[in-house]
């Protein structure tokens, strides 16, 4: 990890630790899905408090199967991430900037504005599709059709 990541126990009593302290990692970053900062907050647990590095890998293989089988709600899997400017002043192509642009056709009325926080998923799509080309608005995906992001699995 970099500088200013870091996960480790806290203690202040020599008996036991007082919590698992975090920073800057995915489990208290806002831009990753639940889905993301659970799996990781486990692993951590695993590791740090209970000492079973074997554990954690066997519950990030079980995770990650219920995510490739459809059982991970899709309310875990949604993303948000800040617009800071209009739409036409970002130079690269980003997934939530793409998702406000496409939300502004369908309904401008609704559509994200500037300062306005952008929650999306990433649907399942062809191996050579960008990111940013499968972000939808979590109410007009269904269930089981996403990946986690990051990964060419399922896509």
């Amino acid at each position: 990890m970099g500088k200013k990541r870091y996960a480790g126990l806290l203690w202040t009593r020599a008996d036991r630790h007082d919590k698992l302290d975090t920073k800057g990692i995915e489990t208290v970053r806002r831009d990753n899905c639940a889905f993301a900062r659970n799996t990781i907050a486990g692993v951590l647990r695993r590791v740090l408090v209970l000492r079973d590095v074997p554990g954690s890998v066997e519950y990030v293989k079980g995770r990650i199967e219920e995510l490739l089988t459809g059982r991970v709600d899709i309310s875990e899997l949604v993303i948000t991430k800040g617009l800071t400017r209009e739409v036409s002043e970002y130079a690269t192509r980003a997934a939530h900037v793409e998702l406000a642009a496409k939300r502004r056709r369908r309904h401008a009325a609704t559509a994200p504005r500037v300062g306005d926080r952008v929650p999306y998923v990433i649907l399942r799509g062809h191996k050579t599709s960008k990111t940013y080309e499968l972000a939808e608005d979590p109410s007009f995906a269904g269930n089981g059709a996403y990946v986690l992001v990051g990964t060419s699995e399922g896509r």
